[in-house]
C-alpha cells in the first residue's frame, strides 16, 4: 500500500488560484457570510476607539489637567483600545477560516 503524499500525479480536489484578484474574491465572498456578525464587531470597535481620537484632539489643554489627560489616554489605548483591536482581527480570522465570529471574540484579548 502506497500513501498519496501529492506527488502521484492526481492534482488535489481543490487548488484556489494564487493571483491577487482571486485571493481578494475569495476572501469577500468568506466574509459574506456573516455581514451583520461583522458590522456589529466593526461598530463596536469604532465606538470603543471614539475616546482615543478624542484625546489626540484635546492637546490644546495645558496644565496639571493636560498631565493627567495624557497618563488616561496612553492607559485607555494600551488597556482596551489595542486589546479590542486585535480582538477585532482575531474575529474577522475566524470569518475567514469559515467559522462563526462573535463580539465575544472581541473582548477575548482583556
Amino acid at each position: 500500500m502506497s500513501q498519496d503524499n501529492g506527488q502521484s500525479g492526481q492534482p488535489p480536489a481543490w487548488v484556489p488560484e494564487a493571483k491577487v484578484g482571486a485571493c481578494y474574491k475569495n476572501g469577500w465572498h468568506q466574509l459574506w457570510n456573516y455581514p451583520l456578525e461583522l458590522l456589529l464587531i466593526t461598530i463596536v470597535g469604532f465606538v470603543i476607539s471614539l475616546p482615543s481620537h478624542g484625546f489626540s484632539a484635546a492637546k490644546e489643554v495645558e496644565g496639571a489637567g493636560a498631565y493627567f489627560l495624557s497618563i488616561f489616554a496612553l492607559a485607555y489605548t494600551l488597556l482596551l483600545v489595542l486589546p479590542v483591536g486585535y480582538g477585532i482581527s482575531f474575529a474577522y480570522l475566524k470569518a475567514a477560516r469559515g467559522e462563526q465570529p462573535s463580539v465575544k471574540d472581541v473582548f477575548d484579548a482583556l
